[in-house]
């Protein structure tokens, strides 16, 4: 799934009127820093990136990332306030990684495509919200229910957000049953890194991540591969 330019597309087609019906199957908190100015025609992978199901779990895997800033997202100076190159947000970015199954493929849930959306960082104060909804009110994670996404633009300045709302729950046991399988799957493997581009792309030369812009002694023990959760259990922000 994209969301570039503020449209919301699915396999490639724009989504009419920036709405989509899906089945959240897994998410996972997700720290990321690039190095440079973003630029559409020159793509390149984080140079340091972390997964975790909580906050405290968060830790660049060194087999996926060449040069991590730090051991641990807690205490890199890159997830401090004011590190960020312009303002005074932080130089790693605090995001969420969600794999999900649209409206269309309902029906046959076993066999549907799993696609992947991160939520921007100013959309993390909804999804957050979201989840905390369904967990205070229903007691029951995202994977059991139908959420509309929806791109809306902002109300007093320019850009956009994510919203996210619950349509009804999954009521059916069979296709209950069918996405808590699907569930086992996609939790296993949700944290998948991020290619290391080595070939030229749209004309320009893009080479391995490079070190780390403020790199910092790494410490600590390699972090374990994220294990899979049971479907009841819910990341915690």
């Amino acid at each position: 799934m994209s969301l570039k330019g503020g449209n919301l597309s699915y396999q490639g087609q724009i989504i009419p009127q920036n709405k989509m019906k899906v089945v959240i199957i897994d998410w996972i908190l997700h720290n990321l820093m690039f190095e440079g100015a973003y630029d559409e025609t020159d793509i390149q992978s984080p140079v340091c990136y972390a997964f975790g199901r909580t906050k405290g779990e968060l830790a660049p895997n060194p087999e996926d990332v060449a040069h991590p800033c730090n051991a641990t997202c807690n205490g890199c100076e890159n997830n401090e306030w004011g590190s960020a190159d312009v303002g005074r947000g932080k130089a790693c970015a605090e995001t969420a990684r969600l794999a999900l199954i649209s409206e269309a493929d309902f029906g046959d849930v076993e066999a549907a495509t799993e696609a992947y959306l991160k939520v921007p960082v100013t959309s993390m104060s909804y999804w957050g919200g979201y989840v905390r909804e369904l967990e205070q009110v229903y007691h029951r994670p995202p994977l059991a229910f139908v959420t509309e996404i929806s791109i809306v633009p902002q109300a007093k300045q320019p850009g956009w957000h994510l919203e996210f709302k619950m349509v009804e729950p999954l009521e059916d046991d069979d296709t209950m049953a069918a996405v808590l399988a699907k569930y086992d799957a996609v939790s296993a493997k949700i944290a998948f890194p991020y290619p290391k581009f080595e070939e030229p792309t749209n004309g320009k030369t893009v080479k391995k991540a490079p070190a780390a812009r403020r790199p910092a002694p790494v410490k600590a023990v390699a972090p374990k591969p994220v294990a899979a959760k049971k479907a009841a259990s819910v990341p915690k922000f």
